[in-house]
């Protein structure tokens, strides 16, 4: 599989996933403030998702646009990441509508982590298939340490969603999502993630 077949499956991919998580939101008829105002919390986990999954294509972009070979290792990180994230929908379907389920919060949690650590593994195998080009491995590391660190917010959310707070998960999603998003803020500037 060549480098731009593998990125324009993730794009699909991450489309397919936003719109799939996007269409599950139903909203009431007729619409009014007050049925939008009892569907808050559904807007929020979606927007949560969305957060996430636009975050995770937005910090895998500088990378993966700077490389220029890609390995069978890097392949299947890429197709791990595909498949997570298009399991993330159905996660985001789970945790709207049984939010306080336990089962609910560690399958959305367990794609969101499969997705972090997939990622994470993809930009380490770009960087290692291009250790040629410097602006590969630097933006490359960076993006590594961000998904490291989301995905360690994610991996306390789960045990803290385990031992006593069952709404813990979803928060630590939503946190992952928001450290990612201030660090493409942040390094937008710098030029790297």
């Amino acid at each position: 599989m060549s480098k731009g077949s593998l990125m324009r499956l993730l794009d699909v991919a991450l489309a397919l996933a936003l719109f799939r998580v996007l269409d599950n939101l139903d909203f009431p008829y007729p619409r009014t403030l007050g049925g939008l105002w009892n569907m808050h919390r559904d807007i929020l986990r979606t927007a949560t998702s969305t957060l996430w999954l636009a975050m995770l294509w937005l910090s895998l972009y500088p990378v993966r646009d700077r490389a220029e070979r890609v390995s069978r290792v890097s392949v299947t990180s890429g197709a791990v990441l595909c498949v997570s994230i298009l399991g993330a929908t159905y996660a985001t379907h789970l945790i709207t509508y049984s939010y306080k389920a336990l089962l609910s919060q560690l399958i959305y949690g367990g794609t969101a982590m499969l997705s972090a650590a997939s990622a994470w593994a993809l930009c380490r195998g770009l960087v290692k298939d291009n250790p040629d080009v410097p602006e590969c491995a630097d933006t490359g590391r960076a993006c590594g340490r961000s998904l490291a660190v989301a995905l360690g917010l994610m991996l306390a959310g789960m045990i803290a969603c385990v031992l006593k707070y069952r709404q813990a998960m979803w928060y630590s999603v939503a946190a992952a999502g928001i450290w990612l998003a201030v660090r493409w803020v942040m390094g937008a500037g710098r030029g790297k993630f």
